[in-house]
């Protein structure tokens, strides 16, 4: 027999079986469909859970920080310790492999002033020459952080409201400083009452990260 007769006999088997044919091809398509749409799902989860972590935070940075929390066994407590972060051992870091930029952080409140209005920011000091590893937009406006400028101050758009301590109907205005042109003073004295802090200009301030 020619391959064409076979073909031929199959057909013809399949017809006179008409309803066990039409039950193997319906549960072909079920079971095929069934097995896309759990991949579909599988594939779908996986990105949401992706797409949830990577709103925590970025999966491929670290932050030590300097104090460790140790259990003792003796005593069955538990003890704190602070170690030291220096040069040392930002170098250190520096040197594991596939670690491709460190960066010391300080982090420290401070309050600006301009005119009448004044606000209060935090400020994180970190490396210049590390921006292009940990993420940072581009800078909207004025010039990007330089070793050149270490007293340069990068602004978020909404890092700043300033207000006028002396209103009290508690209307707010709409951008009363422009942080571009405007002079602004700062100061990190934190002191409450009739004592007056003293504040100091702020020389290098012109740049405005975007979003």
């Amino acid at each position: 027999m020619k391959s064409i007769d076979f073909v031929k006999m199959g057909f013809k088997n399949l017809w006179r079986r008409k309803l066990r044919t039409a039950l193997t091809v319906i549960g072909v398509v079920i079971g095929t469909f069934s097995i896309v749409i759990m991949m579909s799902l599988g594939i779908a989860m996986s990105e949401g859970y992706k797409k949830q972590l990577a709103e925590w935070g970025s999966l491929t940075k670290i932050e030590v920080n300097q104090y460790n929390y140790n259990y003792n066994e003796e005593t069955g407590m538990g003890v704190s310790e602070r170690k030291q972060l220096d040069d040392t051992l930002v170098e250190t870091f520096s040197a594991i492999p596939h670690v491709r930029a460190v960066t010391p952080i300080l982090n420290i409140s401070a309050q600006l002033k301009s005119g009448k209005y004044q606000s209060y920011i935090s400020i994180c000091g970190i490396d210049p020459d590390t921006l292009a590893y940990f993420d940072f937009p581009n800078v909207a406006q004025g010039e990007t952080l330089s070793n050149d400028n270490p007293t340069a101050i990068l602004f978020r758009p909404d890092a700043c409201y300033f207000y006028n301590p002396k209103q009290t109907n508690g209307r707010r205005e709409e951008d009363p400083v422009d942080l571009m042109n405007d002079k602004i003073q700062y100061t990190f004295d934190d002191t409450w009452g009739d004592t007056q802090p003293k504040y100091n200009k702020l020389t290098v301030c012109r740049g405005t990260r975007g979003k």
